[in-house]
C-alpha cells in the first residue's frame, strides 16, 4: 500500500518563509498580509491561495480557474489590497503576452505560448527585466 501526504500552507498571522520549489500547487491560507522580495507565480497546476490581508509584491501572476463544481468561487482571494504589477495567465492570447512580458521568459509549441515560470523567478533573482516597459 503507497502512502500519499497533503501538503498545504496555514499561516495564521504574518510570517516570513521561503518555499521549496516542489511546492507548485500546495494549497496556501494566510490569515495576515503577504510580501513577497519577487514575483508570486502561478504555476500549471495552480491552487487555492487565500490571503486574510494585503497582498503586496514585485509581479503577481496567477493562473488559476475556477473550479468546475464551483463556479462561483475564485480560487485565489485576497481580502486586503493588491499591491503589485498583476497579469492573469489562465485566459491570455499569445498577442497580450507577447506584449506584457520580455521574450525570455515566454515559450511557444505548437499549441501556443507560455509564460516559463522558472524563467521568470530566474530573471528576478538575477535582476534581469521580466515585463516590457508599457
Amino acid at each position: 500500500m503507497r502512502s500519499t501526504s497533503v501538503r498545504f500552507l496555514r499561516v495564521l498571522d504574518m510570517m516570513v518563509i521561503r518555499l521549496p520549489s516542489d511546492w507548485c500547487g500546495v494549497p496556501a491560507f494566510i490569515g495576515g498580509s503577504v510580501w513577497a522580495s519577487g514575483f508570486i507565480v502561478g504555476h500549471y497546476n495552480d491552487s487555492a491561495l487565500f490571503v486574510g490581508g494585503d497582498l503586496t509584491a514585485a509581479g503577481y501572476l496567477p493562473r488559476a480557474k475556477p473550479y468546475p463544481d464551483l463556479p462561483g468561487i475564485a480560487p485565489h482571494q485576497v481580502a486586503g489590497r493588491i499591491d503589485a504589477r498583476t497579469f492573469a495567465l489562465d485566459a491570455a492570447s499569445d498577442e497580450e503576452l507577447a506584449a506584457a512580458f520580455d521574450d525570455a521568459v515566454l515559450t511557444q509549441d505548437d499549441e501556443g505560448t507560455y509564460l516559463d515560470e522558472k524563467a521568470v523567478l530566474d530573471r528576478v533573482a538575477r535582476g534581469l527585466a521580466v515585463w516590457h516597459d508599457l
